[in-house]
């Protein structure tokens, strides 16, 4: 393990560190604390041997990992993916519940995979699995710790994809990340000192980072995107979960990186903001967190920021979000392709794009095929009825003519 940091190393600028020759693992090390190369280089080693280690007791679901990489394949079907992720009913259950969540706020329950899938399109439903199989992580720590680690999660996930559209990023890629941010802190737990550390803490975007490095060497968001690159979970998710608590590192990345980091941040301080009911004056919020160096780096001002509150306090609370004119009718897009939904389905009330919901129809194929195999069943229901009508006349004759 590495060596613990003091504060004045911690505090350091990390200007005059070089990354030249390091490899991605050794560069999610690399951040605030101002360490030459050397020591860097030795952290990162020391740090990867340790992700390694936790990485093996803990294990992220194959299923999931299966489903983001075929998700990524135009020719992938809905039927292909809600096989794989049935495979796993557990992963299944997860799946099921964040689509019927305040996040994805949809006008219809979805009670199936295949039709779950079929409504917020293949590509998600990838994004969506991974996010499912961390929670599952999440959940693997009993009590309110792990209950409380989890409404976090999902709250900043929330939040996150809220502010997604106003900033053109994908809403999945995001979700994803800031569903993960701290999954780092589930991994520490292996430490047998943590939880108190844990408890100890005050709940706050910033901080408990610091106190993590001075007593093991290394944080929870370096560990959770060092365990996340070992697992295979494709990038840039976790270079984001590493530098959560890194923004100048994020910052010199730039690109989606920086904002995606910027945005997970802000989500942060929104989440932490509403749990302590700082949300009754909203201009002087959206004033305070327009100053931010997330918001700035993302060009969102006090304005784009309070005309969001509303929303982000009711997913925060865990409701739905479907009001008209609200920011929320980011939903009111095709559940296949993403592009603007002018349709709705008659079935089940979902928004669709003319090439998904042709002039022919007035139900997503999800629905009609739901009442084809209705229909089919009572089809073939009547056959039998009529087969064994006829028999039993048939046996009725021979039976008079003896």
């Amino acid at each position: 393990m590495g060596a613990a940091l003091s504060h004045d190393q911690t505090s350091r600028t990390s200007s005059a560190v070089s990354y030249e020759g390091f490899d991605v693992i050794e560069r999610l090390w690399f951040g605030d604390t101002g360490l030459d190369n050397f020591a860097e280089a030795a952290a990162a080693r020391s740090m990867a041997a340790r992700a390694a280690e936790v990485a093996g007791a803990y294990t992220f679901p194959h299923a999931a990992l299966d489903v983001a990489r075929r998700s990524r394949n135009a020719d992938v079907t809905v039927g292909e993916l809600t096989e794989l992720i049935e495979q796993d009913v557990g992963l299944a259950s997860r799946v099921l519940q964040l689509v019927n969540s305040a996040a994805f706020s949809l006008r219809v329950q979805c009670t199936s995979i295949g039709h779950a899938v079929s409504l917020i399109g293949t590509r998600t439903v990838g994004e969506l699995a991974m996010a499912a199989a961390a929670l599952r992580i999440y959940d693997s720590i009993p009590g309110e710790l792990g209950s409380a680690l989890s409404r976090h999660a999902v709250t900043v996930a929330s939040i996150a994809r809220e502010l997604a559209g106003e900033l053109g990023l994908s809403t999945d890629l995001v979700y994803t990340c800031a569903l993960m941010h701290d999954i780092g802190k589930v991994l520490m737990l292996i430490e047998p000192e943590y939880k108190e550390l844990l408890r100890e803490a005050v709940p706050q975007a910033d901080g408990l980072h610091l106190r993590e490095r001075t007593r093991f060497g290394y944080d929870h968001a370096v560990l959770g995107g060092h365990v996340l690159e070992h697992w295979g979970l494709p990038q840039p998710i976790a270079t984001v979960v590493a530098w959560h608590h890194q923004p100048a590192r994020a910052f010199e990345e730039g690109g989606d990186v920086g904002r995606l980091v910027s945005l997970t941040r802000l989500a942060n301080k929104l989440a932490y903001a509403v749990a302590d009911g700082d949300v009754s004056d909203e201009r002087e919020l959206a004033e305070t967190l327009a100053r931010d160096e997330a918001a700035t780096y993302l060009g969102l001002d006090a304005d784009a920021l309070q005309a969001h509150l509303g929303d982000i306090e009711a997913l925060a609370l865990g409701k739905h979000v479907v009001d008209e004119g609200s920011a929320a009718t980011r939903h009111d897009r095709c559940a296949t392709c993403g592009e603007p939904g002018l349709r709705v389905c008659k079935g089940c009330g979902a928004h669709y794009c003319k090439s998904h919901l042709g002039d022919e129809h007035s139900t997503c194929w999800a629905c009609r095929t739901s009442k084809q195999g209705q229909r089919s069943g009572k089809v073939t229901a009547l056959f039998i009825a009529a087969g064994v009508a006829a028999a039993a006349l048939l046996f009725a004759i021979v039976a008079m003519a003896l």
